[in-house]
């Protein structure tokens, strides 16, 4: 449950980041609306800085993979949760795949809606099949 907040906490971030909010409000805020602390709060600031430090690699990804949806039309919850999952599936890898998507879709329904969780169920389903591609080498 304290991940579930955390990745909560840097959603709430990082879409808090796009509306031009100042990073301490934003932490602020979102430790306010989820009530992560402690080492959820440890992971949800290690989320946002691998977020931060692989956005360009990220957004070309999941660009890649949602044809005919480019980043800047998608809803900024949606934008942010693909890159939290994307970093999380390719880049920090001690929780299952499958619960990090979960998670990412259950962030999405909560604040987007049922078709952008579908969405996002997709994108992250394929960035889980890269992981175990051959080209991967099966990371």
């Amino acid at each position: 449950m304290e991940r579930r907040r955390a990745r909560e906490a840097a959603l709430l971030v990082l879409f808090q980041e796009e509306s031009g909010t100042s990073p301490s409000s934003g932490w602020e805020l979102a430790c306010e609306i989820t009530g992560v602390g402690g080492e959820g709060l440890d992971f949800a600031r290690r989320l946002v800085r691998e977020v931060r430090q692989r956005k360009k690699d990220l957004d070309a990804l999941v660009q890649s993979l949602s044809e005919g949806w480019p980043l800047h039309r998608m809803a900024p919850v949606v934008r942010n949760a693909l890159r939290i999952g994307t970093c999380e599936l390719l880049h920090m890898r001690e929780t299952p795949m499958p619960v990090i998507i979960n998670e990412a879709v259950e962030l999405t329904k909560k604040y987007a809606d049922g078709a952008s969780a579908k969405f996002v169920n997709g994108i992250l389903a394929r960035v889980a099949e890269l992981r175990h591609s051959p080209a991967e080498g099966g990371r």
